[in-house]
């Protein structure tokens, strides 16, 4: 079967030597009944570094070694081994860990969640005792203030008051892009005017896009149905030279040319709008579309596993 790992970095008593990647004695009893048969202390920083070279600097500083969890058995391992090769997956966390930080460290039978972290802490009126410390507070951001709101309803007016014009100027860029739906996909559409893939970009992620582009040539997939939403004109003439269907209208807003520095900065909610607004757009004419950030690249091309949708 499938051995599956838990790298798990928290403070740890120092020692000298290297140990052997056997079940280490002063777990006798700790894992019973809980699913794990094997563990053993390495160096964290080593582990870390062996499955993501680039791991951010911010988590690069901390003990000095990590646990390394496993379901089966690791006496034939070898000592230079920083993680198991009985592990064929991992599971990384990488955890505050201060006095009164605990983890809790579940297995499941189940493989519909192969990973789930959450972050609760003690509070008093939870029926429970526990309640969920949210992502924005966890990241120590802020939510959207009331200026920023206000210029979305002044975007949301400007957009609708010019729809008909927004509409026909998109029109013959998603006929475009249609034309180049994926046979699969195409053969299970009903009503639909064919499918298309979407972003959103500005200047300061056009980097992010174009190793997509460059990935997905590499790989040969098919992303002639591609249309993108400019956030600016440097970004749109760009992209028009290397022949991408690119879609701007000053009916959508003007927007920072530069990358967003943090979760629910200006930046990043001036974004969110356009996000939201070209998926209603698209779906408003007719047609079929994937969205997607740039942030990411495709092992192969997903249109014929959308193909098998449920109709």
């Amino acid at each position: 079967g499938l051995a599956v790992g838990a790298l798990i970095a928290l403070t740890l008593p120092q020692e000298t030597g290297r140990r052997r990647l056997t079940p280490d004695p002063q777990l006798n009893g700790c894992f019973e009944g809980a699913g794990w048969n094997s563990a053993t202390r390495v160096d964290r920083l080593a582990a870390l570094q062996e499955v993501n070279p680039d791991i951010p600097a911010s988590i690069q500083t901390g003990p000095s070694k990590a646990w390394v969890l496993g379901r089966g058995s690791w006496e034939s391992s070898q000592s230079d081994e920083v993680i198991p090769a009985a592990c064929e997956e991992i599971d990384v966390v990488v955890a505050h860990s201060g006095a009164d930080r605990c983890l809790l460290l579940s297995g499941a039978a189940s493989t519909a969640v192969p990973h789930h972290v959450t972050r609760w802490e003690r509070h008093a009126s939870s029926p429970t005792g526990w309640s969920v410390v949210s992502r924005i507070r966890e990241s120590r951001q802020r939510m959207p203030g009331e200026g920023t709101r206000k210029r979305a309803r002044t975007l949301a007016a400007r957009l609708y008051s010019r729809l008909d014009d927004v509409f026909s100027s998109l029109e013959p860029l998603l006929k475009k892009a249609a034309a180049h739906t994926h046979p699969a996909y195409k053969a299970t559409m009903t009503d639909s005017k064919g499918a298309v893939l979407v972003m959103c970009v500005n200047w300061g992620n056009l980097d992010l896009l174009m190793n997509f582009l460059r990935s997905a040539c590499d790989k040969k997939i098919d992303v002639q149905n591609l249309i993108v939403f400019a956030a600016d004109p440097k970004v749109e003439k760009a992209l028009k030279a290397i022949g991408v269907l690119v879609f701007s209208h000053d009916a959508l807003g003007s927007f920072t040319a530069g990358a967003a520095r943090s979760y629910g900065d200006h930046t990043f909610v001036e974004m969110m709008w356009l996000k939201l607004t070209c998926v209603y757009l698209v779906n408003a004419l007719g047609y079929d579309l994937l969205f997607q950030d740039a942030d990411l690249y495709w092992w192969r091309e997903p249109w014929s596993f959308f193909s098998t949708r449920p109709g």
